[in-house]
């Protein structure tokens, strides 16, 4: 590791989550050998039927709702479920938090996603962006 870190990615795949309400959910566990300091969020949604005619220019945007709780202070990040594209960016344009979380090896995030879309059956990549850092012992 260089003085601030490695990069490090966690990726959440959200898979077929059902339209018209359908519901997804994903526990994600930090590494055990270090923390993250997450920095950016990103994702990407495909249509679970195979369509793969979109391009950059015609990618959809989610009708899909987003809660996450952290399990290291079981208080989650929002107050209600919000919509995706609020707390997750485009490759290009990533969601930055407004200020840095680091979580601690081993700590957990839950994420529920909702679909609220009425006739799409949605893939959905989640991906938080940061960096490894090392771990100082009990603070």
């Amino acid at each position: 590791m260089n003085q601030r870190g490695d990069y490090q990615l966690y990726v959440i795949p959200l898979l077929a989550i059902a339209a018209a309400g359908g519901v997804k959910n994903s526990v994600l566990t930090m590494n055990a050998t270090f923390e993250f300091e997450w920095l950016y969020s990103t994702m990407t949604a495909y249509n679970s039927a195979g369509d793969t005619a979109w391009t950059q220019n015609t990618r959809q945007l989610p009708d899909i709702l987003v809660m996450i709780t952290p399990g290291d202070t079981s208080s989650q990040f929002m107050n209600a479920a919000l919509p995706i594209t609020h707390i997750f960016g485009s490759g290009e344009n990533p969601y930055v938090l407004p200020a840095p979380r680091v979580l601690p090896p081993l700590a957990t995030m839950s994420f529920a996603a909702t679909n609220n879309d009425t006739a799409i059956v949605y893939d959905v990549y989640l991906t938080l962006h940061g960096i490894k850092r090392k771990w100082a012992r009990g603070g």
